[in-house]
């Protein structure tokens, strides 16, 4: 068990530090180990080298980030420790076989070639999503701030909220600086077409909504090698007898996908 924690807390490490470019020795150093030894004890446990999960933890990373930020793409090499946009390209474009600026574009979001966050694979063994079908159903009202869901949910009734990215220019190093609004949903279809989502069951505060949003797309998505597709993702919420808005399922719009 004390090497499992000592991993996780590696792992950990490396995922908030990773808009550098991690040397070993700095890892190493962390840890208290040498620099063989900390390369040794990685592999043993990991199953992959060091070196390899940061190069490939970074490069996840800076796909997220082409697909939510309007940051240019020298920007999010510099960020995420490449040594130059041509560096960043080839390495890219070597792990995801297309460049970064065709992947910012694609009509659907391949997570296939990502790395999950290793210290995320208890929680994917507990889940269980699966494929559900259903209509876009129209928005009543929307609100940029998550602590006006607790006034905006009717006790009676199912309340699902549409989550929509506000794209903009900058960078953003953490998940909670990407801004986003929240998009009441009526029980009123806006049509008949049925769309595929990946649904995961949850029981979640919605003030830990940033910490299942990491969940979902650093850990879960890549898991699975989920193809998203273009849409904003959705909640479903109530409240509990504390008063407390719990999330009790994540969508994720999604091509269709075996388990």
């Amino acid at each position: 068990m004390r090497h499992h924690d000592i991993t996780r807390d590696i792992i950990v490490w490396i995922e908030n530090n990773k808009n550098s470019n991690l040397k070993i020795s700095k890892i190493a150093e962390k840890a208290g180990f040498s620099k063989w030894y900390m390369q040794k004890f990685f592999k043993e446990r990991a199953e992959i080298t060091i070196a390899t999960y940061c190069r490939l933890r970074r490069l996840s990373a800076a796909a997220i980030s082409l697909r939510l930020t309007g940051a240019s793409i020298k920007e999010i090499s510099s960020n995420f420790g490449f040594d130059s946009p041509a560096t960043f390209a080839t390495s890219f474009r070597r792990q995801f076989g297309i460049t970064p600026a065709a992947f910012r574009v694609l009509n659907e979001w391949p997570f296939d070639k990502m790395l999950p966050r290793l210290d995320f694979d208890l929680q994917i063994e507990e889940v269980k999503p699966c494929i559900i079908k259903e209509p876009k159903w129209k928005i009543i009202t929307k609100s940029d701030n998550v602590n006006d869901l607790n006034y905006l949910i009717n006790n009676d009734s199912v309340n699902c909220f549409y989550i929509n990215i506000e794209k903009g220019k900058s960078i953003y190093h953490k998940n909670e600086d990407v801004p986003i609004n929240f998009s009441l949903c009526s029980s009123e279809k806006e049509n008949d077409k049925e769309e595929e989502w990946l649904s995961v069951s949850l029981s979640s505060p919605v003030t830990e909504l940033e910490k299942v949003t990491k969940f979902i797309y650093a850990g879960l998505l890549p898991t699975y090698g989920i193809i998203r597709r273009r849409g904003p993702d959705c909640i479903k919420v109530n409240k509990n007898d504390s008063n407390e808005v719990i999330i009790t399922e994540y969508k994720i719009p999604c091509s269709r996908v075996e388990f």
